[in-house]
């Protein structure tokens, strides 16, 4: 196991650009010795990444693991280290809503356990597609705490609420497949084939107007924040205001000449 003073000689997660025409990035994280578990430094550089890629011509990006693990948690050793005070001002909350504000669309390619912590950083993706070995779970119950960082709240948004209970009450884990039924994934892929299936997904995704993927991604998150009559209006000015891009307008023509053909 590496030991402190070797971690801090290497990054906890990699950036690449599988796919540069397509504009698509890919973030892996990188803390096999203890199951991807996320520490403080590898949370905040994931949120750094994502907040550079919001301002770059990167159009989607990917979030994944290795096969073992996408996240397995919290690092518990800086959790243990926490008492009521301290946590109050836990620099994670920092990175979470960093992570949160990421405006593009975001793909998690989930293989191995994704637990806690990492089941949060999941749900935060607007796609999450899986591998047949992973694992999912919010067992924080069983150190008698609760989710720390919305896995309250995501679970009861992102799958079948009773599951979401069951989860949350007992720490159990659930395979998958099982996910998939209670909505938390779409898709289910050998191990092998999953990141070649996201990458498809990322480029048919990045071949869309970078304007529009950020409206919708914007009105989508309207649907949790806002009453529904609210989010209806503010997602019609986001329509009306495609309008008023030449580009839009462009798509439009050729799309009409394409089909009168």
């Amino acid at each position: 196991m590496m030991n402190k003073t070797e971690e801090t000689a290497f990054k906890q997660i990699a950036l690449s650009y599988p796919l540069l025409p397509e504009k698509i990035a890919l973030i892996e994280i990188q803390r096999p010795h203890v199951k991807n578990a996320l520490c403080n430094r590898a949370l905040a550089e994931i949120a750094l990444a994502l907040e550079a890629l919001d301002k770059s011509d990167t159009k989607v990006v990917i979030l994944t693991g290795n096969v073992e693990s996408f996240a397995a948690g919290a690092d518990i050793q800086e959790l243990a280290a926490h008492d009521e005070l301290s946590i109050k001002n836990d620099i994670r909350k920092t990175s979470w809503r960093q992570i949160s504000a990421f405006s593009k669309p975001l793909l998690a390619a989930i293989s191995g356990y994704c637990l806690g912590a990492g089941m949060e950083l999941a749900m935060r993706a607007d796609i999450r597609l899986a591998a047949k070995n992973a694992v999912f779970g919010q067992p924080e119950i069983t150190l008698g705490i609760m989710p720390g960082a919305g896995g309250v709240q995501y679970c009861l948004q992102k799958m079948n609420p009773s599951l979401a209970a069951e989860l949350l009450f007992s720490g159990k884990k659930i395979s998958a497949e099982q996910a998939k039924q209670g909505g938390l994934v779409s898709a289910v892929f050998p191990v092998k084939t999953l990141l070649n299936e996201a990458l498809g997904l990322a480029s048919s995704i990045a071949n869309k107007e970078m304007a529009a993927l950020r409206s919708i991604k914007k009105a989508m998150k309207l649907a949790f924040t806002i009453p529904l009559q609210e989010a209806l209006a503010q997602e019609r000015i986001l329509y009306e205001a495609l309008f008023g891009l030449s580009q839009t307008k462009e798509n439009i023509q050729k799309f009409f000449k394409k089909n009168k053909k």
